[in-house]
């Protein structure tokens, strides 16, 4: 809330919508930033309805998601995102996180919900629901419905280059499903729970690290490496 607080434009509208009674945000229904809108959806998959619920309350020409352990990194909004949109504001854009190169068409491995912004046309709109056979990966739930939306375009996305956000590795899930984005799933398997006495505190350090804006391929790998020697020495 704070990335999108300190970027959000004046006329720009905030959508929260909590999984159920949210004890630690039901406040914001009382906000006074005007931009704020607070709502409760109980229920659902991976903030699959609760998106829904945002999309048909949208008034705003585009669609931006956030989950709560995403912030957007700072004048990424007006200094990226929003010079793209005006330059074409028809189609649909693509923009990226640290260490992952967004494609095009997209893949499921390779994009986030966060990632897309779109034109809020409802006639080509999707819904973002979950499909059984990814009952166990979230991420699958922003790759189908970003591709549902893009199957109503005739032109392919607008891919930016540039990073506009990061995930704060603030829990277990978003420590695995960031380092799944990286590609190092397999040589964390096991320490999603972090029991261990800082064990947690190491693994945020390392996810801290990655979260730093690099494009060369040499300082990718090398950090890579780094941090799969890092979890055979079990951190």
């Amino acid at each position: 809330m704070s990335s999108l607080r300190r970027d959000a434009g004046p006329n720009d509208e905030i959508i929260v919508i909590g999984d159920g009674k949210q004890l630690g945000a039901s406040h914001l229904a009382d906000d006074p930033d005007p931009r704020i809108r607070y709502f409760e959806v109980p229920g659902g998959f991976c903030g699959c309805p609760q998106r829904d619920a945002a999309i048909s309350m949208a008034k705003g020409d585009f669609l931006m998601f956030a989950d709560d352990d995403d912030d957007y990194l700072p004048g990424a909004i007006p200094n990226i995102v929003r010079p793209a949109l005006s330059r074409n504001t028809s189609r649909p854009h693509i923009f990226r996180i640290p260490f992952v190169r967004a494609t095009v068409p997209p893949q499921s491995d390779t994009i986030g919900g966060a990632m897309f912004v779109p034109p809020n046309n409802p006639l080509k709109l999707a819904r973002w629901d979950r499909r059984e056979l990814d009952a166990t990966r979230g991420a699958f739930c922003d790759w189908h419905f970003i591709s549902d939306v893009l199957s109503h375009y005739s032109d392919p996305p607008i891919l930016i280059n540039r990073c506009i956000y990061l995930v704060r590795p603030g829990t277990p899930w978003a420590a695995n499903q960031l380092l799944q984005y990286h590609g190092m799933a397999g040589d964390f398997n096991g320490f999603a729970s972090l029991e261990l006495p800082g064990r947690y505190d190491r693994m945020n350090a390392l996810l801290d690290q990655f979260n730093q804006e690099v494009t060369d391929e040499a300082q990718i790998a090398a950090r890579r490496a780094e941090a799969r020697e890092l979890v055979r020495n079990r951190l």
